[in-house]
Protein backbone atom coordinates (compact mmCIF):
# COMPACT_ATOMS: atom_id res chain seq x y z
CA UNK A 1 0.00 0.00 0.00
CA UNK A 2 1.52 3.43 -1.04
CA UNK A 3 2.44 5.44 1.89
CA UNK A 4 0.61 8.52 1.53
CA UNK A 5 -2.92 6.34 1.56
CA UNK A 6 -1.60 4.61 4.73
CA UNK A 7 -0.90 8.49 5.94
CA UNK A 8 -4.68 9.26 5.33
CA UNK A 9 -5.81 6.49 6.70
CA UNK A 10 -4.31 6.67 9.90
CA UNK A 11 -4.89 10.30 9.96
CA UNK A 12 -8.87 9.13 9.40
CA UNK A 13 -8.84 6.62 12.52
CA UNK A 14 -6.96 8.91 14.86
CA UNK A 15 -9.63 11.65 13.86
CA UNK A 16 -12.90 9.04 13.57
CA UNK A 17 -11.38 7.98 17.42
CA UNK A 18 -10.87 11.69 18.72
CA UNK A 19 -14.45 12.22 18.00
CA UNK A 20 -16.00 9.32 19.43
CA UNK A 21 -13.98 9.99 23.09
CA UNK A 22 -15.03 13.49 22.45
CA UNK A 23 -18.85 11.76 22.34
CA UNK A 24 -18.04 9.95 25.29
CA UNK A 25 -16.60 12.04 27.36
CA UNK A 26 -19.86 14.11 26.88
CA UNK A 27 -22.54 11.65 27.68
CA UNK A 28 -22.55 12.62 30.66
CA UNK A 29 -20.01 14.78 32.54
CA UNK A 30 -20.20 16.29 36.48
CA UNK A 31 -20.46 20.09 37.33
CA UNK A 32 -20.61 21.83 40.39
CA UNK A 33 -23.12 24.12 40.61
CA UNK A 34 -22.95 26.82 43.39
CA UNK A 35 -25.46 29.64 44.27
CA UNK A 36 -25.17 32.73 45.89
CA UNK A 37 -28.64 32.81 47.29
CA UNK A 38 -32.55 31.55 46.80
CA UNK A 39 -32.86 34.21 44.65
CA UNK A 40 -35.34 33.12 42.12
CA UNK A 41 -33.35 34.53 39.00
CA UNK A 42 -30.25 31.96 40.30
CA UNK A 43 -32.69 28.99 40.01
CA UNK A 44 -33.82 30.10 36.42
CA UNK A 45 -30.77 30.47 34.70
CA UNK A 46 -29.82 27.29 36.30
CA UNK A 47 -33.20 25.83 34.61
CA UNK A 48 -31.60 27.33 31.57
CA UNK A 49 -28.32 25.77 32.05
CA UNK A 50 -29.55 22.32 32.76
CA UNK A 51 -32.15 22.15 29.89
CA UNK A 52 -29.39 23.24 27.23
CA UNK A 53 -27.55 20.09 28.19
CA UNK A 54 -30.55 17.82 28.39
CA UNK A 55 -31.19 18.95 24.77
CA UNK A 56 -28.07 18.50 23.75
CA UNK A 57 -28.04 14.46 24.90
CA UNK A 58 -25.62 15.11 27.95
CA UNK A 59 -26.51 13.47 31.32
CA UNK A 60 -25.49 15.71 33.99
CA UNK A 61 -23.93 14.47 37.65
CA UNK A 62 -24.86 17.61 39.84
CA UNK A 63 -23.64 18.37 43.14
CA UNK A 64 -25.59 21.60 44.38
CA UNK A 65 -24.37 24.34 46.95
CA UNK A 66 -26.21 27.00 48.34
CA UNK A 67 -24.89 29.61 50.36
CA UNK A 68 -27.84 30.84 51.82
CA UNK A 69 -27.66 27.56 53.97
CA UNK A 70 -24.30 25.90 53.36
CA UNK A 71 -20.97 26.41 55.52
CA UNK A 72 -18.44 28.39 52.84
CA UNK A 73 -15.23 26.19 53.72
CA UNK A 74 -17.32 22.61 53.80
CA UNK A 75 -18.57 24.15 50.42
CA UNK A 76 -14.77 24.48 49.05
CA UNK A 77 -13.50 21.08 50.64
CA UNK A 78 -16.64 19.22 49.01
CA UNK A 79 -15.80 20.99 45.79
CA UNK A 80 -11.76 20.08 46.23
CA UNK A 81 -12.94 16.46 47.09
CA UNK A 82 -15.26 15.99 43.63
CA UNK A 83 -12.50 17.86 41.42
CA UNK A 84 -15.17 18.08 38.64
CA UNK A 85 -13.99 19.51 35.57
CA UNK A 86 -16.13 22.44 35.70
CA UNK A 87 -17.62 24.82 38.85
CA UNK A 88 -20.52 26.88 37.64
CA UNK A 89 -20.88 29.59 39.88
CA UNK A 90 -24.46 31.71 40.40
CA UNK A 91 -23.76 34.75 41.63
CA UNK A 92 -20.99 37.44 43.15
CA UNK A 93 -20.97 35.37 46.16
CA UNK A 94 -20.42 32.28 44.88
CA UNK A 95 -18.39 33.76 42.27
CA UNK A 96 -15.46 35.41 44.96
CA UNK A 97 -15.85 32.13 47.09
CA UNK A 98 -14.57 30.12 44.31
CA UNK A 99 -11.99 32.64 42.74
CA UNK A 100 -10.44 32.92 46.03
CA UNK A 101 -10.26 28.76 46.73
CA UNK A 102 -10.58 27.16 44.09
CA UNK A 103 -8.50 28.59 40.94
CA UNK A 104 -7.31 25.47 39.72
CA UNK A 105 -10.41 23.94 38.29
CA UNK A 106 -12.11 26.03 35.35
CA UNK A 107 -15.32 28.57 36.74
CA UNK A 108 -18.32 29.54 34.80
CA UNK A 109 -20.21 32.06 35.98
CA UNK A 110 -23.61 33.89 35.14
CA UNK A 111 -26.03 36.55 37.08
CA UNK A 112 -22.97 39.03 37.99
CA UNK A 113 -23.12 42.61 37.10
CA UNK A 114 -20.16 43.69 35.94
CA UNK A 115 -17.39 42.48 33.90
CA UNK A 116 -14.80 43.26 35.87
CA UNK A 117 -15.95 40.81 38.14
CA UNK A 118 -15.06 38.28 35.35
CA UNK A 119 -11.68 38.30 35.37
CA UNK A 120 -9.02 35.27 35.93
CA UNK A 121 -7.18 32.91 34.17
CA UNK A 122 -9.80 30.03 34.59
CA UNK A 123 -12.89 32.18 34.59
CA UNK A 124 -15.79 33.22 31.75
CA UNK A 125 -19.28 33.57 31.89
CA UNK A 126 -22.33 35.76 31.07
CA UNK A 127 -22.60 39.38 32.93
CA UNK A 128 -25.89 40.77 33.87
CA UNK A 129 -25.23 43.98 32.10
CA UNK A 130 -27.52 45.12 29.50
CA UNK A 131 -25.31 46.79 26.33
CA UNK A 132 -25.93 51.07 27.04
CA UNK A 133 -26.96 50.72 23.20
CA UNK A 134 -29.79 48.63 23.41
CA UNK A 135 -31.22 50.67 26.29
CA UNK A 136 -30.33 54.32 23.95
CA UNK A 137 -31.72 52.37 20.52
CA UNK A 138 -35.06 51.61 22.49
CA UNK A 139 -35.05 55.93 23.59
CA UNK A 140 -33.96 56.87 20.54
CA UNK A 141 -37.07 55.26 18.78
CA UNK A 142 -39.98 55.80 21.85
CA UNK A 143 -38.44 58.67 23.57
CA UNK A 144 -37.63 60.79 20.27
CA UNK A 145 -37.74 64.10 22.52
CA UNK A 146 -34.81 62.97 24.47
CA UNK A 147 -31.48 65.06 23.54
CA UNK A 148 -29.88 65.20 27.14
CA UNK A 149 -29.36 62.49 29.79
CA UNK A 150 -28.65 62.59 33.55
CA UNK A 151 -26.27 60.27 35.47
CA UNK A 152 -25.40 59.98 38.94
CA UNK A 153 -22.52 57.66 40.26
CA UNK A 154 -20.02 57.06 42.78
CA UNK A 155 -16.01 56.10 42.43
CA UNK A 156 -17.36 52.31 42.20
CA UNK A 157 -19.34 53.55 38.79
CA UNK A 158 -16.73 55.58 37.54
CA UNK A 159 -15.38 53.66 34.50
CA UNK A 160 -18.34 51.92 33.42
CA UNK A 161 -20.17 55.98 33.44
CA UNK A 162 -17.21 57.03 31.40
CA UNK A 163 -18.10 54.22 28.93
CA UNK A 164 -21.83 55.15 29.24
CA UNK A 165 -20.92 58.29 28.28
CA UNK A 166 -19.57 57.73 25.32
CA UNK A 167 -22.05 55.39 23.76
CA UNK A 168 -24.60 58.21 24.61
CA UNK A 169 -22.02 60.55 22.58
CA UNK A 170 -21.91 58.28 19.78
CA UNK A 171 -25.71 58.25 19.47
CA UNK A 172 -26.44 62.24 20.05
CA UNK A 173 -27.23 62.70 23.31
CA UNK A 174 -25.49 65.06 25.96
CA UNK A 175 -24.69 64.08 29.01
CA UNK A 176 -25.65 65.47 32.30
CA UNK A 177 -23.26 63.66 35.06
CA UNK A 178 -22.92 64.15 38.56
CA UNK A 179 -20.64 62.14 40.68
CA UNK A 180 -21.08 61.78 44.31
CA UNK A 181 -19.87 59.74 47.41
CA UNK A 182 -23.10 58.28 48.71
CA UNK A 183 -26.73 57.95 48.38
CA UNK A 184 -26.71 60.92 51.22
CA UNK A 185 -26.03 63.20 48.48
CA UNK A 186 -28.17 62.33 45.59
CA UNK A 187 -31.02 65.33 46.86
CA UNK A 188 -28.34 67.78 45.63
CA UNK A 189 -26.60 66.23 43.00
CA UNK A 190 -30.56 65.45 41.02
CA UNK A 191 -31.58 69.71 42.10
CA UNK A 192 -28.16 70.27 40.66
CA UNK A 193 -29.13 68.39 37.00
CA UNK A 194 -32.97 68.05 37.15
CA UNK A 195 -33.64 71.13 34.90
CA UNK A 196 -31.14 70.03 32.19
CA UNK A 197 -32.23 66.53 31.58
CA UNK A 198 -34.92 64.74 29.65
CA UNK A 199 -34.04 61.56 31.04
CA UNK A 200 -32.43 59.74 33.92
CA UNK A 201 -30.41 56.40 33.43
CA UNK A 202 -29.78 54.35 36.70
CA UNK A 203 -26.30 52.67 36.80
CA UNK A 204 -25.81 49.69 38.78
CA UNK A 205 -24.10 51.52 42.01
CA UNK A 206 -24.99 49.97 45.24
CA UNK A 207 -22.87 52.59 47.34
CA UNK A 208 -25.76 55.15 46.02
CA UNK A 209 -28.80 53.46 45.29
CA UNK A 210 -30.62 52.12 48.26
CA UNK A 211 -34.50 52.26 49.34
CA UNK A 212 -34.20 56.12 50.58
CA UNK A 213 -32.27 56.90 47.47
CA UNK A 214 -34.31 55.38 45.04
CA UNK A 215 -37.74 56.62 46.24
CA UNK A 216 -35.90 60.25 45.79
CA UNK A 217 -34.98 59.89 42.81
CA UNK A 218 -38.61 58.12 41.67
CA UNK A 219 -40.29 61.50 43.03
CA UNK A 220 -38.63 63.85 41.79
CA UNK A 221 -38.64 62.12 37.77
CA UNK A 222 -42.38 62.45 38.81
CA UNK A 223 -42.21 65.73 40.03
CA UNK A 224 -39.89 67.19 37.38
CA UNK A 225 -41.24 65.02 34.73
CA UNK A 226 -38.49 63.36 33.55
CA UNK A 227 -38.31 59.79 32.67
CA UNK A 228 -36.28 57.43 35.14
CA UNK A 229 -35.06 54.19 33.30
CA UNK A 230 -34.66 51.58 35.96
CA UNK A 231 -32.38 48.68 36.49
CA UNK A 232 -35.04 46.08 36.75
CA UNK A 233 -38.81 45.60 37.08
CA UNK A 234 -38.54 45.89 40.49
CA UNK A 235 -37.73 49.63 39.47
CA UNK A 236 -40.63 50.20 37.21
CA UNK A 237 -43.34 48.92 39.51
CA UNK A 238 -41.83 51.53 41.91
CA UNK A 239 -42.22 54.23 40.26
CA UNK A 240 -39.48 54.53 37.08
CA UNK A 241 -41.12 54.90 33.23
CA UNK A 242 -39.03 51.67 32.00
CA UNK A 243 -36.55 48.94 33.08
CA UNK A 244 -35.00 46.40 31.20
CA UNK A 245 -34.21 43.26 32.28
CA UNK A 246 -32.21 39.77 31.58
CA UNK A 247 -34.30 36.82 30.02
CA UNK A 248 -32.64 34.32 32.93
CA UNK A 249 -34.07 31.28 31.43
CA UNK A 250 -31.37 32.24 28.58
CA UNK A 251 -28.69 33.52 30.15
CA UNK A 252 -28.30 30.12 31.72
CA UNK A 253 -28.64 28.77 28.45
CA UNK A 254 -25.97 31.11 26.89
CA UNK A 255 -23.73 29.89 29.81
CA UNK A 256 -23.96 26.62 29.28
CA UNK A 257 -23.32 27.15 25.62
CA UNK A 258 -19.91 28.65 27.12
CA UNK A 259 -19.43 25.51 29.60
CA UNK A 260 -20.13 22.85 26.73
CA UNK A 261 -16.83 24.63 24.84
CA UNK A 262 -14.92 24.03 28.16
CA UNK A 263 -15.89 20.92 28.46
CA UNK A 264 -14.51 19.84 24.93
CA UNK A 265 -11.48 20.86 25.80
CA UNK A 266 -10.88 24.61 25.40
CA UNK A 267 -9.58 27.15 27.28
CA UNK A 268 -11.87 29.27 29.47
CA UNK A 269 -8.91 31.93 28.67
CA UNK A 270 -10.15 31.71 25.22
CA UNK A 271 -13.48 31.97 25.72
CA UNK A 272 -14.36 35.67 26.00
CA UNK A 273 -17.09 36.63 28.46
CA UNK A 274 -20.06 38.20 27.10
CA UNK A 275 -23.26 40.52 28.04
CA UNK A 276 -27.12 38.81 27.85
CA UNK A 277 -28.09 37.80 23.86
CA UNK A 278 -31.39 38.15 25.21
CA UNK A 279 -33.42 41.20 27.01
CA UNK A 280 -36.64 42.71 27.90
CA UNK A 281 -38.47 45.28 29.15
CA UNK A 282 -40.91 46.73 31.73
CA UNK A 283 -43.48 49.90 31.39
CA UNK A 284 -45.27 51.72 34.22
CA UNK A 285 -48.33 52.87 32.33
CA UNK A 286 -49.48 55.28 35.27
CA UNK A 287 -45.37 57.02 35.42
CA UNK A 288 -45.95 57.46 31.80
CA UNK A 289 -49.26 59.18 32.09
CA UNK A 290 -47.94 61.68 34.76
CA UNK A 291 -45.12 62.65 33.07
CA UNK A 292 -46.63 63.18 29.55
CA UNK A 293 -45.27 60.78 27.62
CA UNK A 294 -47.49 58.46 24.77
CA UNK A 295 -46.70 55.07 24.59
CA UNK A 296 -47.83 53.33 21.83
CA UNK A 297 -50.11 50.20 21.35
CA UNK A 298 -47.78 48.38 19.69
CA UNK A 299 -44.84 49.13 22.49
CA UNK A 300 -46.70 48.26 25.37
CA UNK A 301 -47.73 44.49 23.34
CA UNK A 302 -43.82 44.05 23.31
CA UNK A 303 -43.21 44.96 27.25
CA UNK A 304 -43.20 42.05 29.16
CA UNK A 305 -44.38 43.31 32.30
CA UNK A 306 -46.93 46.20 32.35
CA UNK A 307 -47.78 48.00 35.36
CA UNK A 308 -49.74 51.02 36.21
CA UNK A 309 -52.90 49.97 33.97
Amino acid sequence: MPKKICQIICLFITLLLFHNMTCFALEKTTVSVVFSSDMEAYHQAWEGFNEFFKKNGVNLSVSTYNLANDDPETVILRIKKEKPPIVFALGTRALKLLKMRVGEIPIIVCMVINQDEINGANITGVTLSIPTMIKLQWINENLSQTKRIGLIYSIETAELVAKISQDCKKSGYEVVAQKINSGEEITWALQKIASRIDCFLMVPDARIYFPKSIEYLLMEGLKRKFAVIGLSSFYTKAGAFVSFDCDYQDIGRQTAEMAMKILNGQSPTDIPSESPRKTTFSLNLLVAEKIGIKIPPVVIKEAKEVFGR
